[in-house]
């Protein structure tokens, strides 16, 4: 009798372990790993910069003026050395559309004729030559130089004479040192043989004179150069300062 006791509460005992155990399973939760997430940068998609507007650029105006003598030559090229092709009177209106270098010619417009050169010392202008382009004239061969100082610094406003011939056959042209000391000749391209370039004159501008426009120094072999053409080195005038006292 009490071993069959003994055997009942075992039974009962083992029972209620089973059950905690089935209990304790239901109430602890099965771990389900959880997804990775892949982070995510959003970028913005990049607008092109806006353009800066740039100025137009400035149309030319062409400068407007007058012949200033009785009669005028409208020239084929900037020199006396190229042919007449037209003359005009006084106060003949014309239009300024480029200028060769040196300031001392400039190609015109006038109504009813082909553009041609005229010399500027003959004209009169509404404006400064400053707002001209300088253009380089078709047909012509260049003879070119430059005017320094014995220091190796430019010398501006300076007239150089070019001729060939002497009296009645002299063909001759003039031109005048700019800024940078440098001048330029155009010759009608059929133009060949030995011509002088020589310094005839200058400019009370020019940072040789003092201010008695006069200057005490000189140019080395007497401002006299010759050029066989077609030229082959630049012509150099050399002015060399007086001596400090």
């Amino acid at each position: 009798m009490k071993r069959f006791i003994y055997m009942l509460v075992g039974m009962l005992v083992a029972a209620g372990l089973l059950g905690a155990c089935a209990q304790a399973n239901e109430e602890t939760p099965t771990m389900v790993p959880e997804p990775s997430i892949t982070p995510f940068v959003h970028t913005a998609t990049a607008r092109p910069p806006t353009p800066t507007p740039q100025p137009s650029p400035t149309a030319f105006i062409p400068v407007t003026g007058k012949v200033n003598v009785f009669s005028l030559n409208m020239r084929s090229g900037p020199g006396t050395v190229h042919g007449i092709v037209e003359v005009f009177s006084q106060g003949t209106g014309l239009k300024i559309v480029g200028k060769a270098a040196g300031d001392e010619w400039v190609l015109v417009e006038i109504a009813g004729a082909e553009p041609g050169w005229m010399y500027v010392p003959l004209l009169t202008m509404d404006a400064d030559l400053n707002t001209v382009p300088q253009v380089n004239p078709e047909g012509c061969l260049l003879v070119v130089g430059k005017v320094e100082g014995s220091d190796g610094l430019p010398v501006s406003d300076i007239k150089v004479a070019l001729f060939q011939g002497v009296g009645e056959t002299e063909r001759r042209t003039e031109t005048v040192s700019d800024a940078e000391g440098n001048f330029c000749f155009y010759l009608p391209e059929t133009s060949e043989g030995e011509w002088t370039a020589q310094v005839v004159g200058y400019r009370c501008a020019s940072r040789i004179v003092g201010e008695n426009c006069q200057f005490s120094g000189f140019f080395r072999d007497n401002g006299v150069a010759v050029v066989e053409l077609p030229q082959a080195a630049p012509v150099v005038f050399v002015y060399e300062f007086p001596a400090a006292e």
